[in-house]
């Protein structure tokens, strides 16, 4: 799993307005029985939030809101990578 920000906002006098967050998963299964790896993937997704100068508080509550939606984001990718390996799967 990997996890970055990056300012894609920047006012006059170079303070950050928005940030976006990236998160980056990468995982594989495994066959129990054999030991060999029969399916991997990657799924990536990311979140936008606006950075208050004024309001810390109303910047982490963003944050927080961006990150909630990056996690469900990576979990809806994953079901449907999942759902589709195990429906065309040979190991049935």
């Amino acid at each position: 799993v990997s996890y970055s920000t990056r300012g894609v906002s920047v006012q006059k006098d170079a303070t950050t307005s928005r940030s976006q967050a990236l998160v980056e998963v990468r995982f594989s299964l495994t066959h129990l029985r054999s030991g060999k790896r029969v399916f991997e993937g990657v799924e990536s997704a990311s979140a936008d939030y606006n950075i208050l100068s004024n309001s810390p508080y109303s910047t982490v509550v963003s944050k927080k809101d961006a990150q909630d939606r990056l996690l469900e984001g990576i979990a809806q990718g994953l079901c449907r990578q999942l759902a589709a390996f195990f429906k065309n799967s040979p190991l049935k």
